[in-house]
């Protein structure tokens, strides 16, 4: 399986932690504090409020599932009391799948994106996945290449289609390019763009500027405001 790149840290033994800050008292003392984990590691990267007012996280889980990394959705009520949870992972030790980004769409189901290497192109590969409200596996969708492609954030736009956008190192100019893609309703994919240069960190720099921070490894970390591109 090939390297997936450096910038997320990885945790031992660490529960999904949820933690309300959607209305905090005036001193920031935060409403409640739940976590769910098993004897191994377990982790959210996104959390989103649905409409009936409960909430639902994703990320990875070695706890549950079939496999090594599993991808993770849990969702709990208004009260942060766990409902249920969810997998998504083909079983291979060595394979890993993830969520990275959550979002409620417009017929009740929940859209995720993220990486797999469980299916697809072979590595990891830029994974979308739609579920029902009870977290049932409705489709699931892959981009990628012989290299490494990831998607960190996924919106549902007014004609009903999903846009993604992430990092790739199989298309582009660069090792690894800022991503944009769209796939229609149904998970079907219609087009691609990529943001880079032919060169390593300049593509890592193009990805960071858009998810609003970039970081300079060891010696200087700067904050970008706002890139804004228009085509």
């Amino acid at each position: 399986m090939k390297a997936r790149m450096k910038g997320r840290a990885f945790f031992c033994f660490v529960a999904v932690v949820l933690a309300s800050v959607l209305a905090l008292p005036a001193f920031g003392q935060s409403l409640f504090v739940k976590a769910l984990g098993g004897t191994s590691s377990d982790r959210g990267f996104s959390v989103v409020e649905v409409s009936d007012g409960g909430l639902v996280v994703t990320g990875y889980t070695e706890s549950y599932g079939a496999g090594f990394w599993n991808l993770l959705l849990a969702k709990f009520d208004g009260s942060g009391n766990h409902l249920w949870t969810k997998t998504l992972g083909r079983g291979d030790p060595i394979d890993r799948d993830a969520g990275y980004s959550v979002v409620e769409v417009s017929d009740g189901g929940l859209v995720i994106t993220g990486f797999t290497a469980s299916y697809g192109a072979g590595g990891d590969d830029l994974l979308l996945a739609k579920f029902d409200g009870s977290g049932d596996t409705v489709w699931t969708r892959t981009l990628g290449g012989a290299s490494n492609d990831y998607g960190e954030s996924v919106v549902e736009v007014s004609d009903g289609g999903f846009v993604v956008t992430g990092y790739t190192a199989s298309y582009g100019a660069g090792l690894y390019d800022l991503l944009l893609t769209k796939f229609d309703g149904s998970g079907n994919h219609l087009w691609t763009r990529t943001l880079g240069v032919p060169l390593m960190m300049m593509g890592i720099l193009w990805w960071r500027f858009l998810m609003g921070v970039l970081s300079l490894p060891d010696t200087l970390s700067v904050t970008a405001q706002v890139l804004l591109i228009s085509s």
